[in-house]
């Protein structure tokens, strides 16, 4: 899965929670919900979508549930995920 800005991220099968492969950590704050593709992490709410990539292909992103805006998770000082909106409205795969 991708970010806004390319950042690869994965969420684990058990506890369907956060993978960052940056901090190589789980965040067990940033899960999705059981059974389902949103996710949410403190006042964010996301889904997971299927999304066109630069290359054609269809790649799994975060997107903001209130403005359908990829989202962008960086690492702050402290090593913690922060969620901000991008500008950037993906196409969605149809599959």
């Amino acid at each position: 899965m991708i970010d806004g800005t390319g950042h690869l991220f994965a969420f684990f099968d058990d506890s369907g929670c956060l993978y960052n492969l940056q901090t190589k950590q789980e965040n067990p704050a940033f899960c999705l919900a059981p059974g389902s593709n949103f996710v949410s992490y403190g006042a964010f709410h996301g889904q997971v979508a299927n999304v066109l990539s630069s290359n054609g292909t269809c790649q799994a992103a975060i997107i903001d549930t209130l403005t359908g805006n990829f989202s962008d998770i960086e690492v702050d000082a402290f090593g913690r995920e922060v969620v901000v909106t991008t500008q950037l409205h993906p196409a969605l795969c149809i599959q």
